[in-house]
């Protein structure tokens, strides 16, 4: 199938533009016999472009890593087959930013807010979290140097930064939220619909297997 064709049924036009950056990346290291990675991709972006390549794959293996086992963000990895990638082919660095107050008030968007502050995309991010007075950082190893060297504040917060190997990532505890909904009906639309948004459940029937 053409990259036309494959994009055709994306409505969304921010996703068809990560899907078609996918599609590149896949000619790319078909062509060329390259290891190749993309952005940082959100799950529904992942999902999505990994349907695209069982439609459209050549002799390629495809992996995808995003710092530790079960990232949300995560970077897809494209290969010859006779070269299959391994965890370490990533190109991901972990930051470690150490807030120096005793007691302070951060959120993710605090953190996200002062790293795109510096002029990044925010696919250049992998996973952020706190875990005691360490906020940990994965991102695209070309920013890492710049990161840790430019990173001074987070909201009115002072840090100070290191890098670290990616197995000294600290997983944090999930929160879980119990949710019950009534739905009319046992159909799937009907589950997708109370538990998906609109866009999430569009998508997902677009793309079911």
């Amino acid at each position: 199938m053409i990259k036309r064709e494959l994009l055709s049924s994306i409505i969304d036009p921010e996703i068809r533009v990560v899907a078609a950056k996918f599609l590149d990346k896949v000619m790319q290291s078909g062509k060329y016999h390259e290891k190749v990675f993309t952005a940082f991709l959100s799950p529904l972006e992942r999902d999505i472009c990994e349907k695209l390549f069982w439609k459209c794959h050549e002799d390629i293996h495809i992996s995808s890593f995003g710092g530790y086992e079960d990232a949300e963000y995560q970077m897809i990895g494209l290969s010859p087959s006779y070269t299959p990638l391994e965890q370490e082919d990533f190109p991901l660095k972990l930051i470690m930013a150490h807030v120096t107050a005793k007691t302070f008030e951060l959120s993710h968007r605090d953190i996200l807010g002062a790293l795109m502050a510096l002029g990044f995309k925010r696919n250049r991010i992998g996973d952020l979290s706190i875990v005691e007075n360490e906020i940990q950082i994965i991102c695209d190893l070309e920013l890492a140097d710049y990161i840790s060297s430019q990173l001074e504040k987070i909201g009115r917060y002072s840090v100070t930064t290191m890098m670290a190997p990616l197995n000294a990532y600290k997983i944090p505890a999930v929160e879980t939220e119990e949710q019950f909904k009534t739905v009319p009906s046992l159909r799937l639309d009907a589950v997708l619909a109370a538990g998906l948004t609109f866009q999430e459940a569009l998508l997902w029937i677009l793309f079911r297997g």
